[in-house]
């Protein structure tokens, strides 16, 4: 009796433990209540996937601080933790919250030295931009530098020697800038593989450049490269449009390379494709934050629109991008430019 009333004691203590152990909340409960939850629950397998609800059902600005005040340094697992930290400084970028997205990129960078998940340098790299962006521009020389030293991503390097080129460019040395950006746009003349060794930022930087200081012919020698090298980005295609008139983004839209829709070689949609409509990039309760977001997608030459919708007695105003051709194809060449320029967004069918 004894040995049968012990066996069923430390069943029922077990058991109890693993009822202890909260379920995930499901999708339809309360932002509030989940976020709780994710405090609560800081080591439950679920967190990463709570957490990337939480922060897309995110509505307001108050929303956002709550998840980076109270949820966030209550993540314990560092590599969801790490990719947690990149997610919302991409969500504050689009924002245009650029103070706190530079330090939550430099959280991020942190992180991903300090928790062995191997340095991530395109985080330093956003970090450097968004210090141009706000004027620090000798911390953004280097980081910048620091990327550009220690990255073995060709691309990410590239990417580095042209903010560094256009920090002195922005810092009234465009001598400097220019001889710096001479050696990149030399590779460009290599040959036909010359779009893998060239970014379309560095022949756009160069452009500008040329065009308040530089001859017409150095303009022009840049516009056949943009054309010949990157024929179908939406950088060659504003050159078709404005007659070779075109104007740098400011940062963070500095990439363009999403693919240029041409209406006589789009492909047909198959009828076993869902039509996609557009992709959402942004939702705000004040409509100049959600103009301000359109008008820096247009500036990368994306179809972007804010549209009012009214939820619960209240009006949000969403930033989407359509997808004229309603395909898959289109949607991921949207979803290139978006992600390159530190933006992210999601499918509406």
């Amino acid at each position: 009796m004894r040995t049968r009333a012990f066996f069923l004691l430390a069943f029922l203590l077990v058991a109890g433990l693993a009822g202890a152990v909260a379920a995930p909340p499901e999708r339809n409960t309360s932002l509030s209540e989940r976020m709780e939850w994710l405090v609560a629950n800081p080591e439950h397998p679920a967190v990463a996937e709570v957490f990337s609800n939480v922060l897309e059902d995110a509505r307001s600005m108050a929303d956002l601080d709550a998840i980076r005040r109270r949820v966030l340094p209550s993540l314990v697992e560092p590599e969801v933790r790490f990719n947690s930290t990149r997610v919302l400084a991409a969500v504050y970028r689009t924002a245009r919250q650029f103070t706190i997205a530079a330090d939550l990129y430099r959280q991020a960078y942190e992180l991903s030295c300090d928790a062995s998940l191997g340095t991530d340098l395109d985080s330093l790299f956003a970090h450097a931009q968004i210090l141009l962006e706000l004027g620090d521009l000798s911390r953004a020389d280097t980081e910048a530098r620091a990327v550009l030293t220690q990255t073995t991503d060709y691309s990410l390097k590239r990417r580095a020697y042209t903010l560094v080129a256009r920090i002195a460019y922005e810092g009234g040395n465009s001598a400097r800038a220019l001889e710096m950006l001479d050696t990149l746009v030399s590779l460009a003349n290599s040959g036909e593989t010359a779009s893998d060794l060239v970014e379309v930022e560095t022949l756009l930087l160069t452009r500008q450049i040329l065009t308040v200081s530089g001859p017409p012919a150095a303009t022009d020698r840049i516009d056949d490269l943009l054309l010949r090298l990157f024929p179908h980005s939406v950088a060659a295609g504003i050159v078709n449009a404005e007659s070779r008139q075109m104007t740098l983004p400011g940062l963070p839209s500095v990439l363009l390379l999403a693919e240029a829709a041409d209406s006589e070689t789009a492909p047909a949609v198959r009828r076993d494709q869902p039509r996609l409509s557009a992709v959402q990039v942004g939702s705000f309760s004040d409509a100049d934050n959600a103009d301000h977001l359109t008008a820096d997608l247009q500036r990368l030459g994306l179809p972007a629109r804010t549209e009012a919708i009214s939820r619960e007695g209240s009006t949000l105003h969403q930033v989407v991008v359509d997808i004229s051709s309603g395909t898959t194809e289109d949607a991921a060449r949207i979803f290139s430019t978006l992600r390159e320029n530190g933006f992210d967004g999601f499918l509406v069918y």
